[in-house]
């Protein structure tokens, strides 16, 4: 307590024990309550006793008063200092107590965000893959806006996010690549085998586990050796193995045979993603295998449109397939050699026409059929000697093919000509036995067996109007009739309805053939003359039109009649 602060006791000159008292009995009146003090002092038989100590001492009431009013002024600065005192020290404690309260807070935040960081991350770990893999089954196109939203799901920025999932579609590629690279090593054989060697050989193994006809056979082993020499090809046909049902051998053919046959096979399932194919056809140009695309084409299927795309622009060399990947349009170069394997030909056109269609059978009661057991080392090692083969064969004649000049069936025209032109240059180095062969099954494959459009079957039934019942004029109506007499006709399920006669005018208007009123009745139809001047069925059907000596010549339709 500072010096300034302390109320000094009255000095009392003498010390006795009446001087005690007298000290005693003004503490103790200094310590009570002002309104018990007074009481106390108003008492009269204790003031006049205390009068007379005071007088044996030669002290007076008033001494007594300043001796009360010092004490009393002492006693409350001690209580006030004490109080002031057990202030700060509760003002501090609180303060303590608001600053390690205000740390366990900071703590506890600390540690929940912790958590949730860790959280975050742990379910970023597990979602981030399956979200990726969810993405690269869809088409390219639609990779974008699904990582931006995957972006603002995670509060990750967009561009970070698309870096990462370009790194896990290159090691998805990768990995996809190293999965095949096992069966891509071979060994060309030691010495040089002729075509017909490897060609009679290939059919050999092909048809000893799978039934099918012999020019399929044939086709088939012709796009195995086609497959070694792809390098030098402008045109990829490809091979569709198709069945009426299952269990006819499609997967055998494709996996167990074809798959261990050609050079640097991939294969896949009926589901694969387009960017993993896309990549590695990009990077590779293996030898696509696909089992079981009956699902790949359906019309529900999110990514038929970017495998519809490697099909349509894959047939032809430098043509690549484009897509929108980080902002950025990113060629794709997805010209190599294609197998699918499907029950029926439910596929997009632009497939059908650039294949060759392999129908596969079930074997007859007794025709027995090899097994491709993994397990037979024996039956292993006669594929590797054959893949061995066809290694050292493309080696020594794919210079002499590049510049071949094959000659074609009298039907093949366009596209089916592209398609059979390097199958029957590997023909002809055969000799010229196997090479009438080829040209006989892809005549069949590429052509007569193949299923007419709507259009070519219209000009059938025309031709058998004009040309064999030798008719001038057909009316629409009567035409409508003919086509829909039988009630399983297919012209009763034209594009799912019944055909019409503005259905057949809008096929006709596709050649430039109009309706004319014909006959006595003068009723819409068609005319013979505007067919045979315009050369339809020459040029559509293959057939020349019958001619009469008293007939002039028709006339040349020179395509510039409608000017």
């Amino acid at each position: 307590m500072a010096d300034d602060k302390i109320i000094k006791f009255p000095e009392i000159e003498h010390s006795s024990k009446a001087e005690a008292k007298i000290r005693a009995e003004a503490e103790r009146l200094a310590d009570l309550a002002a309104v018990d003090r007074a009481f106390q002092l108003s008492q009269p038989l204790r003031y006049e006793l205390m009068l007379q100590a005071l007088g044996a001492l030669g002290m007076t009431d008033m001494t007594l008063a300043a001796l009360v009013n010092a004490l009393t002024s002492m006693s409350q600065a001690i209580r006030d200092e004490r109080e002031a005192e057990e202030a700060k020290q509760l003002a501090r404690q609180k303060l303590e107590e608001q600053r390690a309260e205000r740390l366990r807070k900071t703590e506890a935040q600390r540690f929940r965000e912790k958590m949730y960081a860790e959280e975050l991350a742990t379910r970023k770990a597990k979602e981030k893959p399956r979200a990726f893999a969810d993405i690269i089954k869809l088409p390219i196109d639609q990779h974008d806006g699904k990582i931006a939203e995957l972006a603002k799901k995670f509060d990750e920025d967009v561009g970070a996010l698309t870096a990462e999932f370009t790194a896990y579609c290159e090691a998805e590629a990768e990995a996809e690549k190293h999965s095949s690279m096992s069966e891509w090593g071979v060994e060309p054989w030691g010495e040089s085998v002729s075509t017909a060697t490897v060609l009679e050989e290939l059919i050999a193994r092909i048809s000893t586990h799978v039934a099918a006809k012999p020019h399929e056979v044939l086709a088939t082993a012709l796009w195995v050796m086609m497959a070694w020499v792809h390098p030098i090809a402008h045109w990829s046909v490809y091979l569709v193995i198709t069945a009426p049902d299952k269990d006819c051998g499609k997967t055998t053919l494709l996996i167990d045979v074809i798959r261990r046959l050609v050079p640097r096979p991939a294969a896949y399932g009926s589901n694969p993603t387009p960017a993993s194919i896309f990549r590695l056809a990009d990077r590779e140009q293996p030898s696509m295998l696909f089992d079981n695309v009956d699902t790949l084409f359906a019309s529900r299927s999110s990514c038929k449109a970017d495998v519809t795309d490697v099909f349509l622009f894959g047939w032809t060399r430098d043509i690549p397939v484009r897509r929108e990947i980080g902002g950025k349009s990113v060629a794709f170069d997805v010209f190599c050699p294609k197998a699918v394997t499907l029950i029926g030909t439910n596929i997009p056109e632009p497939l059908l026409t650039r294949c060759l269609l392999i129908e596969l059978t079930r074997p007859l009661p007794g025709e027995e059929l090899v097994e491709v057991d993994p397990h037979n080392l024996e039956l292993l090692e006669q594929f590797k000697i054959l893949k061995c083969k066809l290694a050292r064969w493309a080696t020594d004649n794919i210079d002499a093919l590049k510049s071949a000049t094959p000659l074609f069936p009298a039907g093949l025209v366009n596209r089916p000509k592209a398609n059979a032109k390097l199958l029957l240059a590997v023909a002809e180095l055969a000799g010229d036995e196997w090479a009438g062969m080829a040209r006989n099954a892809l005549d069949r494959l590429l052509r007569e067996e193949r299923e007419p459009s709507w259009l070519e079957r219209l000009l059938h039934e025309l031709w058998v109007v004009f040309a064999v019942e030798m008719r001038k004029y057909i009316e629409s109506e009567e035409l409508v009739r003919r086509l829909t007499n039988e009630p399983t006709s297919e012209w009763c399920n034209y594009n799912g309805k019944r055909v019409n006669q503005w259905d057949i005018s809008a096929l006709l208007r596709r050649l430039h053939i109009k309706s004319h009123l014909v006959g006595a009745r003068r009723r819409g139809g068609y005319r013979a003359q505007d067919f045979f001047e315009k050369e339809i069925f020459e040029r559509w059907l293959r057939r020349e039109a019958p001619k009469e000596e008293s007939d002039p010549p028709p006339k040349k339709w020179t395509g510039l009649s409608c000017f």
